[in-house]
């Protein structure tokens, strides 16, 4: 590994990589800065194209002024506690870069939000900053910073320039990002549907685990048989789910209503979180065992894994 140079973008360091029992910590001026296992990087990122490790770096400088946690990036998720530390494993991370090119325009406006928290606020970018407006190179760079001076969604008040400028965000601006947020529920709610089977035998997943991990995470857990109501359930379930930001699907029991919750969820571009214990996973359908799973055997397994993958997928 080039201790000189990021193993994403290839941009000089701030400081040379450090590392301590096989994960080593990188401080990028564009990615800012993450973590990465010896494997990881010599089995995963090695091998990946130029466009995806662009991908990778694109992401997490997004996690980054989003102000979410450190960042470790594993080659496969690991087995047993994680302790304190929040992982992912290089296919998920690629998995959350956008599908389409509108996708991609919105995810950049709101972190021109989180760079913008006062109206008014000039915001001060360099060519290090590319990552925050989802360009993977100068050409990208330059359309983009076009883009948004001819759609009157910026002001400049130096540039626009690929190697640095100012701006502030217009009215225009601050209602496509208001757009941008009421279309991506992920950004809105702080609502995580669990969808599980209701049986006794599953009440301490739910209690000592499932419910615990979003907490810690920062949402807050919905599940339907404790919410009060007097409709018919089947809707309140769809409209719990509409609400949402991503589900949590525990398919121990491999109930129905749990395959239907989840695909309903799917259809509606919500991250779906799949939840198993060990000893029920050779039961799962063939159409979901694709998907990566939270495997677990006890409660506090459950927790400590849901956490940490609520905390790296949810952005």
């Amino acid at each position: 590994m080039d201790e000189k140079y990021c193993p994403l973008c290839r941009s000089q360091l701030n400081s040379t990589i450090s590392g301590k029992n096989d994960i080593f910590l990188v401080d990028c001026p564009s990615c800012k800065t993450f973590s990465l296992t010896l494997e990881a990087h010599e089995y995963w990122i090695e091998r990946l194209s130029d466009d995806d490790r662009m991908r990778l770096s694109l992401i997490i400088r997004a996690r980054n002024v989003q102000g979410l946690p450190h960042l470790t990036i594993l080659s496969e998720w690991p087995v047993g506690d994680i302790g304190e530390m929040t992982t992912a494993t290089v296919d998920d991370l690629l998995s959350r870069w956008p599908s389409t090119s509108t996708e991609r325009i919105e995810r950049m406006l709101l972190n021109l939000k989180y760079l913008s928290p006062r109206l008014g606020q000039t915001i001060h970018y360099k060519k290090s900053d590319r990552p925050l407006f989802f360009a993977r190179d100068d050409n990208e760079f330059g359309y983009v910073l076009t883009f948004l001076r001819d759609e009157g969604l910026v002001q400049f008040t130096t540039g626009p320039n690929l190697n640095g400028g100012a701006f502030t965000i217009k009215p225009k601006g601050w209602e496509a990002i208001l757009r941008a947020e009421s279309k991506n529920r992920t950004v809105v709610s702080k609502n995580g549907f669990v969808a599980m089977s209701f049986s006794d035998e599953l009440i301490d997943a739910y209690e000592l685990g499932i419910k615990p991990a979003i907490v810690n995470a920062g949402y807050i857990p919905i599940r339907i048989d404790m919410v009060q109501h007097n409709e018919n359930i089947v809707d309140e379930i769809l409209i719990g789910i509409r609400e949402s930001r991503f589900l949590v699907a525990e398919m121990t029991d491999q109930k129905r209503g749990v395959y239907f919750e989840a695909g309903f969820a799917k259809g509606l571009d919500l991250q779906v979180i799949f939840t198993c214990r060990r000893d029920e996973m050779e039961k799962a359908h063939f159409d979901i065992r694709q998907f990566n799973h939270v495997i677990w055997e006890t409660t506090e397994e459950l927790k400590g894994k849901l956490e940490n993958r609520i905390k790296v997928t949810i952005i």
